[in-house]
């Protein structure tokens, strides 16, 4: 039976994990205030928010405000 490998360090872990998840968390980021820009100043995109918050309000979808 071979040696086990020595376990990696948990701060060599953390930070080869925030290396892995730097670009899709960038692109994340980079969708959410492309929507957001988009809903304030492209008044084009209205519709297709006004969609979607009705579709949300008929399915009852969200937090009950009020």
């Amino acid at each position: 039976m071979p040696p086990s490998p020595s376990p990696e360090a948990p701060w060599r872990a953390g930070l080869r994990a925030a290396r892995v998840n730097l670009l899709p968390g960038f692109l994340v980021q980079a969708a959410m205030v492309g929507t957001v820009l988009a809903y304030y100043f492209l008044p084009a995109s209205r519709p297709v928010f006004d969609a979607l918050a009705e579709a949300f309000r008929r399915a009852a979808v969200g937090v009950a405000w009020g």
